[in-house]
């Protein structure tokens, strides 16, 4: 994910936490970088987002296998566009557990394309790698799907993961409060209270987790005025409880 992507990305789920708590004039709130949002009430509150990744088994976070894996879809989609083959809506199933180094992109793309070429059905099929068991596969790919019901104008590449959804321990979020800490003190030139807003987004399967009640009621150490866990698909919000801390 670019910084550019980042950014917007930061400024919807601020809106959302914002919109979701429900207290506050959208109209008097500006978007910064330190904090990233600052809300103007009687006294000033500055809002620090942060999003928490998961890991996988191979210890990698998963943003960085979706990065890869959204640079290996745009250059087979770019690669299938300048050969002039068929409009349609290509799925991959991954099964990897490592990213694809940047210096492999290109060739891995030009290796999926020969595979998905082979392949095409007419428009108004479909065609699946699951009903073709003896097809060879490439590494790190368990399958794919190509869909042309209809009569597509572009084409689309998108992708998709097997990888479960691992627990939100109370010690990931202890751990991703103490590296927010650090900004704390100098937020307060800006603003007269801190909050943290931890950010759990299940849009992408990198911000996925399965999320305990004994995570949400666990007693956290912060010097934050208000901590919270957003989850932005329901948009439910859970203020965490905090020892107190000389701040």
């Amino acid at each position: 994910m670019d910084r550019e992507t980042k950014k917007i990305l930061e400024y919807e789920f601020g809106l959302a936490f914002l919109e979701s708590l429900g207290d506050y004039d959208l109209e008097n709130i500006k978007h910064d970088d330190n904090p990233d949002f600052i809300v103007k009430t009687e006294k000033h509150i500055g809002i620090e987002l942060t999003q928490i990744y998961n890991t996988i088994q191979s210890k990698y976070p998963r943003i960085y296998l979706e990065g890869s894996w959204d640079s290996l879809m745009d250059a087979s989609k770019r690669i299938w566009e300048n050969n002039n083959l068929p409009n349609a809506h290509v799925s991959i199933n991954f099964n990897q557990y490592s990213p694809i180094r940047k210096s492999k992109i290109e060739e891995k793309a030009m290796e999926l394309v020969d595979l998905v070429k082979n392949h095409i059905p007419p428009i108004g099929e479909s065609w699946s790698s699951n009903n073709n068991p003896n097809l060879v596969l490439i590494n790190g790919i368990s399958g794919f799907n190509i869909e042309r019901i209809c009569d597509y104008n572009h084409s689309i590449w998108t992708y998709y993961d097997h990888i479960w959804s691992p627990t939100l321990k109370s010690s990931i979020v202890q751990k991703t409060i103490n590296k927010k800490e650090f900004h704390r003190k100098s937020y307060l030139n800006s603003c007269d209270l801190i909050w943290l807003v931890m950010i759990i987004h299940g849009g992408r399967a990198s911000g996925n987790f399965i999320v305990p009640k004994d995570t949400i009621e666990c007693e956290y150490n912060f010097k934050f005025d208000r901590v919270f866990l957003f989850n932005t698909l329901p948009r439910t919000i859970h203020e965490l409880n905090g020892k107190a801390r000389q701040k």
